[in-house]
């Protein structure tokens, strides 16, 4: 027989360890538990992606609460949506034009919150009402309007008599533009009125109208002609010059063009083609997408082989808007139509939202970065969403999408949250089954520069209630012992994801849990397991059992693995003690366990050849 010396490690009633690890989330929440095991599900979240890579826990980019806000009364204004503060009181009401109706009418926003809307008519024979654009026209401190409509190729601008847009003036500025599809409002010329710019679908034109100050004759200034189908409008100084330029699409043409103002009095154009391929194209705009310091091009249209169904922005690749570089960023966009670019997350780049008229949706592309990537977000089912503006609605600093419908949905707005600062997820309650002696929580990580992982965990022997959360816990692994106590039989961990940069999330791939049982023996101390012999003589170790009341009685002894190395029969045993000699053991740790009626008792110990 092998000589054997046995060294006693922990004189406390104790049994081999026990473990639980979560390595896959996507079963999604409403499990609270008690579970035995976390498997794939857990309790609840808030603002996590536990599902688009199953097996990882990130922070979700989170544009809108789903939940829609719809304006009242608001059906058939929907050809085109517009926002300003139309009464002064410093919030955002909406404009819309209904091109059934020849209306122009404005909602106030009476709570600034964006719940509560009254209805404002601006003019209700407007003979195919189609654009409505807010402006200090006269430079008297309230919103004017410019409008247009459609159907009597008419121009006008309406006066706000009382500054809170209840009483309005009409002003004609041109009878004889024809099919003007749209309209902004801008200092062409420089010299502080605002003048008013417009597409023709028609007549195949743009061109601006100079403002004389006293809001009776206005001059026009053709920009572009033959631009077939001329179908969306904008300024912007694409070539940072200091002066307004011209963006438009001509849908027939399949053209993106700019046209650059040279003088910068409006009175010499010098066209500059973005793209002449762009089949179906509707609408485009300008911004630096991106961030190389000149002017890019973001545009809804098509491939020429269906309707109009993509998103592109072209690249100014030479800085100076005469070579362009097209990047496609959605290309199942079913009618694609209007695209608008914002810093929708405010993360320092622009992103995109353009809507999907057949689709029936919203989309939001998120720039990653430079405009390298983009990620696409639905951010709402919305039928035939034809017109879309992006404002700040609720005056929480974070712009919110609102649009209008071309068919019987209200005109309506959604929240935006843009990315959620602290994501949480919170497991599922793991039953240990008994006492237990809390060992070590360990999880695998992946944290950005920026951001944060940090868990958080909690235990009790009741079930309903576990009690306060631990302080963070940012290192693993980390011994959780002195965190939570020893004995409790229900265990809890929450993740937090905070994310402070806005560019990325930080993702958790795994939590692992250690324990070790303790049994019953606080309730039963006449129970136990003891060392006996001596340190080092002797051959064998010497266990000794103690059975507080007669009853079926078994000794098994496991190695550190858990693998059973002695096992006996269950006996019957009267009350007393009992010793167990176990020689030829190699070195190592060894766990002796004692199953009685009353509770499971181990000893852990080691021994050394």
């Amino acid at each position: 027989m092998k000589q054997l010396i046995y060294t006693v490690l922990m004189c406390a009633v104790v049994s081999f360890g026990a473990s639980s690890t979560q390595t896959d989330w996507s079963g999604g929440s409403g499990i609270p538990g008690p579970v035995n095991q976390w498997e794939s599900f857990f309790d609840v979240c808030d603002g996590v992606d536990y599902s688009t890579a199953p097996g990882s826990v990130r922070g979700l980019w989170g544009f809108l609460q789903d939940q829609i806000t719809e304006i009242p009364g608001s059906q058939n204004y929907a050809v085109r949506v517009r926002s300003g503060d139309m009464d002064g009181d410093g919030d955002t009401d909406l404009i819309a034009s209904a091109e059934m109706q020849d209306k122009i009418t404005w909602w106030e926003n009476t709570d600034g919150l964006g719940t509560s809307w009254a209805e404002h008519e601006v003019t209700t024979s407007f003979d195919g009402a189609w654009d409505a654009v807010p402006s200090d026209i006269d430079k008297d401190g309230d919103t004017d309007l410019f409008g247009a409509a459609k159907n009597s190729d008419t121009v006008i601008w309406l006066e706000n008599m009382d500054g809170a847009g209840t009483v309005w003036n009409s002003h004609t500025i041109t009878t004889a533009f024809d099919g003007v599809k749209a309209l902004a409002a801008v200092d062409i010329d420089e010299d502080g009125w605002t003048d008013v710019l417009g597409a023709a679908k028609n007549g195949d034109e743009v061109a601006w109208w100079k403002n004389p100050g006293t809001g009776t004759t206005w001059q026009k200034t053709t920009v572009a002609s033959q631009f077939d189908a001329a179908n969306s409008v904008v300024a912007y100084d694409i070539d940072k010059d200091g002066d307004a330029d011209v963006l438009a699409t001509a849908t027939l043409d399949k053209s993106i063009v700019w046209w650059e103002n040279t003088t910068g009095s409006g009175t010499t154009w010098v066209e500059h083609v973005v793209t002449d391929n762009f089949c179906g194209v509707r609408t485009a705009e300008a911004a630096d997408l991106d961030n190389d310091g000149d002017i890019d091009i973001a545009g809804a249209g098509g491939d020429c082989k269906a309707a109009a169904n993509k998103v592109c922005w072209w690249e100014n690749t030479d800085g100076a808007g005469t070579a362009w570089t097209k990047h496609i960023i959605g290309s199942d966009v079913d009618g694609a139509h209007v695209v608008l670019v914002d810093d929708l997350d405010s993360d320092g780049d622009m992103d995109i939202a353009a809507t999907a008229i057949f689709a029936h949706k919203i989309l939001v592309w998120e720039n990653t970065g430079s405009a390298a990537g983009w990620a696409e977000h639905q951010i709402c089912t919305y039928s035939s969403p034809r017109s879309m503006v992006l404002a700040d609605m609720d005056g929480d600093g974070i712009v919110d999408v609102a649009a209008g419908s071309v068919s019987n949905e209200l005109i309506s707005w959604w929240r935006v949250l843009g990315y959620n600062t602290c994501a949480t997820l919170t497991s599922s309650i793991l039953d240990t089954e008994g006492d237990s002696q809390w060992g070590e929580l360990s999880w695998d990580q992946t944290a950005p520069s920026g951001t944060w992982v940090n868990l958080r965990v909690r235990s009790s022997w009741d079930q309903n209630d576990l009690g306060n959360w631990s302080d963070t816990l940012a290192t693993s692994p980390v011994d959780i012992s002195s965190l939570v106590n020893d004995g409790d039989r229900f265990f809890q961990y929450m993740i937090e994801l905070r994310n402070f940069n806005c560019d990325t999330f930080p993702v958790v791939k795994e939590v692992s849990l250690s324990w070790t049982p303790l049994g019953l023996q606080q309730n039963t101390p006449e129970q136990f397991i003891s060392c006996t012999g001596g340190n080092p003589a002797g051959s064998t170790v010497t266990m000794s059992f103690g059975l507080a009341e007669s009853g079926c009685f078994q000794i098994c002894l496991f190695d550190i693995t858990g693998r059973c190395v002695y096992s006996e029969e269950p006996v019957v045993c009267s009350a007393g003690s009992y010793t167990r000699q176990f020689g030829d053991l190699d070195t190592g740790i060894y766990f002796a366990r004692m199953v009685t009626p009353y509770g499971t008792f181990s000893k852990k110990f080691s021994v050394i050849r």
